[in-house]
């Protein structure tokens, strides 16, 4: 649980993070001048902009006929003439830095060093000079939603600092005012106004204004509280007063020690972190050394940032706790950027170095905005889904629904591949952004909330998001006419499969096409779970016309197909050639994960036709990326393939970490949300619910005989501790939150089960128990 280095971070991507939701922060534990920079989940470049273009729906019927004549060359040129608008996006951007330098200090600093506790949230670094240690703390509140600093040395008063507030553009006031430092600004003209403010508490010693300063001298310790805030209320509303709402947040913390506002953290940081545990047990243990020396052992060969090649990984140490300290990083970066309150998690997480980001950090939701929350649910962190709810939900009501209107003249709401706090919904980025999947795709989440949480509230709450974005599928689909594939069926055009391109029959490259895989896989997904939804919640007569277009429209719907060349699973509706055939996006597999519509036991001949074509990926100078890597290790253990599984995940590791170990390497830049899919691969290797039942350890690598792991959830409101021994489960205990049915697949044989009263069936080779539970109730297991 802990990342350690020996020295300061010298750039932003070695530097470990903090956050409560709304506030984060990277600490560089560098001297003489501690570097502290700040973001808030509102600070963003941009507003609210209609992006849809006026002629896109005047030429949609034309684009169609040409895309079912098989005039794809000119079908795109149409797409991207008609169907884009000349807008971008601006980017998310820093608050503040908090700059304390050091004015006070004898000799040259020894003994560096810096580490971030992931039980706690705290982040703590020093140095020691003349034999006295300067020991730093810092923080984002996750109960009073603060940064907290603490400057403390050791042996004798000494301490003395200047402290400031400092940002390089858009500043309209940076001022100092007895204890307090204040840095306000607006992002040009029409944008958010932002405000910083930090209280100054010292202990002991005395404390001067030098200009937009605070110094401090011979001081025991040093507390700074500081609160950052912006006008944003809504995508279409920036009328708050940052100025006041970092005021109210400094007011309530005012009065408390450093050691109280400590603690009310930590109890709220580990309510959280503390649910799951990990421990795989075995291999080396290199948990002394430096987190730069443990990731240096899998790739001692220097490579580029940009350098994008699957390298085989040679004599990798067996350092297993490391995998386990990164699956609880990616929980901890989960924490730190998703509250109940704040916004969802970029690209890049709460943070971003740059006032323009790689991507703008923004809302990918072609996979990155999903990976951020792929484990959410299944690492027991429920609540952390409620930011991305509520966007949906803003996102939707402010523009989604004028965007399907006006652009494909569809009912419902719509969502592209890229968006912001300023609920984007047009398409961008040229004919991959014209891909209107987004919103049915992210609604798979609040359905997946409820099956693992069985909330019934939340499911009510958001529901119509879900049925929303079935009436716009409905709309936009069209019958294939005579002569093309499938005709008759109901199919999606325009299509992408996102970001891959394909041969067409006149070898022509193109993006655009009829019926991508995906774009089916999605619709049928999101059709299955908005009927069960509408069971769960007795809206089965109220959404009735609903309900009958989707049970009449999913079996019109066009099946997965098998190359009858290859064997593979197809992309797009005919079985094109591709000019990548190691493209790093699978989307095709969306079936097997992160849907259910392709499983080894009730669908073999496409799992097998998926394991073919992810194979073909990889044998073809597959294009990696950090974000890949956990989505492949995910489609492995769903195939029960666990040893490939943990092969991607050292090739993440070794290939595509950035130095502080928590950001993934995608093209070069660092992406937070993207490494999440670490977490949620590790869970799917010891856990899958998602077939109806509880399999305990579906995909345990070989390499990994024996370990435990506490508190994993599975669907139907169940939490697990699972711990194994010589690669079989040894001990399952299961905790009931719903009291729903419970069916057990362990990878031995189910023996006994306590309480020993409980009514168990079982099949006949004992490897599926059957039996009822009780909410509240825990029952055990031995195999």
């Amino acid at each position: 649980m802990q990342i350690k280095f020996s020295g300061p971070a010298k750039r932003w991507i070695e530097a470990l993070p903090v956050g409560n939701g709304c506030l984060g922060a990277v600490i560089f534990g560098d001297h003489p001048t501690q570097h502290i920079q700040v973001n808030e989940h509102t600070v963003w470049d941009g507003a609210m902009a209609d992006r849809v273009s006026p002629t896109g729906l005047l030429n949609l019927a034309e684009i169609r006929r040409l895309l079912f004549t098989r005039e794809y060359a000119k079908a795109q040129e149409m797409v991207e003439r008609h169907m884009l608008y000349n807008f971008s996006l601006k980017s998310y951007q820093p608050l503040v830095s908090l700059l304390s330098t050091a004015i006070s200090f004898w000799g040259e600093p020894t003994g560096f060093h810096r580490e971030l506790d992931l039980n706690t949230g705290i982040h703590s670094d020093g140095y020691d000079i003349s034999g006295h240690a300067l020991v730093r703390e810092c923080f984002c509140s996750m109960a009073h939603g603060v940064l907290v600093a603490h400057f403390r040395r050791g042996g004798t008063k000494g301490v003395g600092q200047i402290i400031r507030l400092d940002r390089e553009q858009d500043v309209e006031a940076n001022t100092a005012l007895g204890d307090r430092l204040m840095l306000k600004g607006q992002l040009g003209t029409e944008g958010v106004r932002f405000c910083a403010q930090a209280i100054v508490r010292p202990e002991g010693g005395r404390m001067s204004l030098r200009g937009n300063a605070i110094e401090v001298r011979d001081v025991d310790a040093i507390t700074i509280m500081l609160a950052g805030a912006s006008s944003f209320v809504g995508p279409d509303d920036l009328s708050a007063d940052p100025e006041a709402r970092c005021a109210e947040l400094l007011d309530k913390v005012r009065g408390m020690s450093y050691e109280q506002l400590r603690q009310a953290h930590i109890a709220a940081h580990q309510e959280q972190m503390g649910r799951v545990t990990l421990s795989i047990e075995g291999g080396e243990d290199r948990r002394a050394l430096p987190m730069n020396e443990r990731l240096q052992a899998f790739a001692p060969e220097v490579r580029t940032l940009s350098d994008e090649s699957l390298k085989p990984l040679l004599n990798t140490p067996a350092d297993w706790s490391l995998y386990s300290t990164i699956f609880q990083g990616c929980r901890y970066m989960l924490v730190a950027s998703s509250q109940p309150g704040s916004q969802p998690s970029t690209l890049q997480g709460r943070w971003c170095g740059t006032m323009n980001a790689p991507w703008n950090s923004d809302y990918h939701a072609n996979i990155n905005l999903q990976m951020n929350y792929w484990l959410a649910n299944v690492c027991g962190l429920d609540e952390c889904n409620l930011p991305l709810f509520d966007w949906l939900a803003a996102t939707a009501a402010t523009s989604g629904r004028d965007t399907a209107k006006r652009l494909y003249d569809c009912r419902g709401w719509v969502l592209h591949h890229a968006s912001d706090i300023f609920a984007t919904t047009a398409p961008l980025d040229g004919p991959c952004g014209v891909w209107p999947m987004g919103g049915a795709w992210m609604c798979q989440h609040i359905w997946e909330h409820y099956l693992f949480t069985r909330d019934t509230k939340v499911l009510a709450k958001y529901a119509t998001l879900m049925f929303s974005a079935a009436e716009f599928m409905l709309d936009y689909l069209v019958e294939a006419p005579e002569g093309t594939p499938f005709a008759g069926k109901l199919v999606t055009a325009p299509s992408h499969s996102p970001e891959n391109t394909f041969f067409t029959d006149k070898g022509e490259k193109a993006w655009i096409s009829v019926a991508a895989a995906m774009d089916t896989q999605i619709i049928e997904q999101l059709f299955r779970n908005c009927l069960m939804a509408m069971k769960e919640l007795h809206l089965e007569e109220v959404q009735g016309e609903l309900r009958n277009r989707i049970e009449a429209s999913i079996k019109r719907l066009p099946p997965m197909q098998i190359s009858p060349r290859s064997g593979r699973l197809m992309e797009w509706l005919e079985d094109f050639d591709e000019p990548q055939p190691g493209h790093r996006h699978m989307s095709h597999m969306f079936g097997l994960y992160p849907g259910d519509a392709i499983t080894p036991t009730k669908t073999p001949e496409l799992a097998q036709a998926a394991r073919k074509s992810i194979e073909h990926r990889l044998a073809n100078d597959y294009h990696a990326t950090g974000w890949s890597l956990p989505w492949l290790a995910c489609l492995f253990a769903r195939l029960g393939e666990g040893d490939k599984a943990l092969d991607m995940l050292t090739n993440r590791i070794g290939n595509f970490t950035m130095p502080n170990a928590l950001y993934s390497n995608a093209h070069g830049q660092p992406q937070v949300g993207d490494a999440c899919g670490f977490a949620a691969a590790i869970a799917e290797i010891l856990l899958q619910s998602h077939e109806g039942f509880i399999h305990v350890l579906p995909a345990l690598p070989s390499k990994w005989p024996s370990g435990s792991v506490k508190g994993l959830r599975a669907r139907g409101g169940f939490a697990l501790d699972i711990a194994w021994s010589e690669g079989k489960a040894s001990r399952v205990v299961i905790s009931s939150k719903s009291g729903m049915p419970c069916r057990v697949v362990l990878q031995g044989h189910a023996t006994m089960v306590v309480p020993k009263g409980a009514a168990v069936s079982r099949t006949p080779d004992g490897t599926m128990i059957e039996f009822p539970t009780v909410a509240g109730s825990v029952y055990e297991i031995e195999s």
